[in-house]
C-alpha cells in the first residue's frame, strides 16, 4: 500500500508490535513518560497539559512565542505535533503566502483513529504475546477506506494485551483497543 494511502494510525496498528517487541514496559508506559517528563525538567524544560496554545508569535519567518491563556513562553525553537492546517491556523494569517495556503486547504485527510486503555477484572482469553486485528472485510480496499462523518461504521480494530508479561498484576488485565473513527 502507498503510504499516501494509509492513515498514521493504521500504520501505527500494523507496527505496534514490531515497536514493542514481544514486551512492553514492565511498569507500563508511565514509566516511560514519567522518566522522559524528569529529563526535560532537569534541562529547565516545563511540561504543561491541559493548557491551550491559542497563538503562535512570529518574528519574520520564525515562530517565536507560544501564547497560552496564562502566559506567554519565549523559544528558540517551537516544535508542534498537531496537524499542519491546526498550526498554521494559530499563525497570523497574513504571514503564510496564497500558494502555501492553497496547498494547505487541498491537504488530503487520513481517517482519525479512536484508541483507548482499559483494565478488566477479568482474564480474556488472549495470548498475551499477540495482537489481534478485527476486519469486516478481507478484501484490503474494503480494510482501508475511509471513514467521514457521513461513512460512520466502524470497519476494523486492532486489540493487543496492554502488559507483555505472562501473569496478571493484582488481578488486572490491562489492553489497549484501536479502531478508525470519523475526526467529528
Amino acid at each position: 500500500v502507498k503510504p499516501d494511502d494509509v492513515s498514521i494510525g493504521l500504520h501505527a496498528l500494523v507496527t505496534d508490535s514490531l515497536l514493542q517487541s514481544a514486551y512492553g514496559f514492565s511498569q507500563g508506559g508511565q514509566a516511560l513518560a514519567t522518566r522522559y517528563i524528569k529529563e526535560i525538567e532537569k534541562y529547565g524544560g516545563e511540561v504543561k497539559t491541559k493548557a491551550e496554545v491559542k497563538k503562535l508569535n512570529t518574528v519574520g519567518k520564525k515562530i517565536s512565542q507560544v501564547v497560552l491563556d496564562d502566559c506567554i513562553y519565549q523559544a528558540d525553537w517551537v516544535i508542534s505535533g498537531i496537524h499542519p492546517k491546526a498550526t498554521f491556523n494559530l499563525i497570523d494569517n497574513h504571514l503564510i503566502r496564497p500558494a502555501f495556503k492553497k496547498r494547505l486547504v487541498s491537504m488530503k485527510e487520513s481517517p482519525a483513529f479512536f484508541g483507548f486503555y482499559a483494565v478488566s477484572s477479568e482474564q480474556a482469553k488472549l495470548d498475551q504475546h499477540r495482537n489481534y486485528y478485527f476486519f469486516e472485510s478481507e478484501d484490503p480496499e474494503q480494510m482501508l477506506r475511509s471513514t467521514s462523518k457521513e461513512n460512520v461504521e466502524v470497519i476494523g480494530a486492532f486489540l493487543c494485551p496492554a502488559r507483555r508479561t505472562s501473569g496478571p498484576k493484582n488481578n488486572e488485565f490491562p489492553f489497549t483497543v484501536h479502531t478508525p473513527a470519523p475526526i467529528e
